[in-house]
């Protein structure tokens, strides 16, 4: 668990800040990414003891912290007008998915000479401009299914 724990200390600092939202969303969105990029062993050891059949509900527990701050600090810049309406939780998903993949790639070997720090720039500025569009995002109810 000493993984999750020290990244998610290490995230809730930034989200604690007094600063406006935008800056503290890339400074984590940032973290994460340098955290993976640091560690990329203890990142996959995280996830896959994350997702092993006998994890314990303590371990399921603090990997889910990370996506919880995340969604608490949209939630409040949400209420703040600093981030557009539509499910908290979805857009955490979302916006975490793309540091999450730049953190994979980056950690992989797989950014074909793009430094990990532009790549999670890029991916930072791509979130940043969707989660403050000024569209709501629309709710799965009013979406169709894709036919699998």
């Amino acid at each position: 668990m000493t993984g999750f724990e020290r990244l998610n200390q290490t995230l809730s600092e930034i989200y604690s800040r007094a600063e406006p939202f935008e800056t503290r969303f890339r400074a984590a969105a940032f973290a994460y990414v340098q955290f993976a990029v640091t560690h990329p062993n203890l990142l996959r050891l995280m996830y896959a003891a994350k997702h092993h059949p006998e994890a314990s509900a303590a371990l399921r527990e603090v990997s889910c912290s990370t996506m919880q701050t995340l969604t608490t600090a949209i939630a409040a810049a949400q209420h703040s007008a600093e981030v557009q309406a539509g499910d908290p939780q979805h857009i955490a998903l979302v916006a975490f998915a793309n540091f999450h993949g730049v953190a994979t790639l980056a950690t992989d070997d797989l950014l074909e000479g793009l430094l990990w720090q532009d790549a999670a720039a890029l991916s930072i500025q791509f979130a940043w401009q969707g989660i403050t569009a000024a569209n709501e995002i629309p709710s799965s109810a009013s979406r169709r299914r894709n036919p699998r």
